[in-house]
């Protein structure tokens, strides 16, 4: 029992130790930082096969999918085109009015349209 605390307390002082070189010495922490890159580097190398594996197996499924539904994904960009078309229809019908049409009302007696400047009906001949 004696002697698994002594071993322990070994551990903790050489570690204790160890954490005091490594602040100290730069030379020391570069090797360890430079062994971590080298790790780094080498993990970074064996997944590049796997990545593009896996993008390649990414774009084969959105291949897939965008065959699969390519009717009903025509059927829909359709329908939004048709609204959007006939928003811009509306719009441009709006606009158009309004610079060509001048400001109608109506008579007060027969209803027939007249100008809104108008202090007459052209038709029965009423003041408004």
């Amino acid at each position: 029992m004696h002697a698994l605390v002594i071993i322990i307390i070994v551990i903790a002082v050489l570690l204790i130790i160890f954490t005091f070189i490594l602040m100290a010495s730069p030379k020391l922490r570069g090797k360890m930082l430079s062994k971590q890159v080298e790790s780094m580097r080498y993990m970074l190398d064996e997944s590049k096969d796997d990545i593009a594996k896996l993008s390649s197996v990414g774009v084969d499924i959105k291949k897939q999918i965008l065959d699969e539904n390519e009717e009903n994904l025509k059927d829909i960009a359709k329908k939004e085109a048709d609204i959007k078309s006939v928003g811009i229809k509306s719009a441009a019908k709006a606009v158009k009015d309004g610079l060509t049409k001048r400001d109608t009302m109506y008579c007060k007696h027969c209803g027939s349209e007249i100008d809104s400047d108008s202090k007459y009906c052209k038709k029965c001949g009423k003041e408004q």
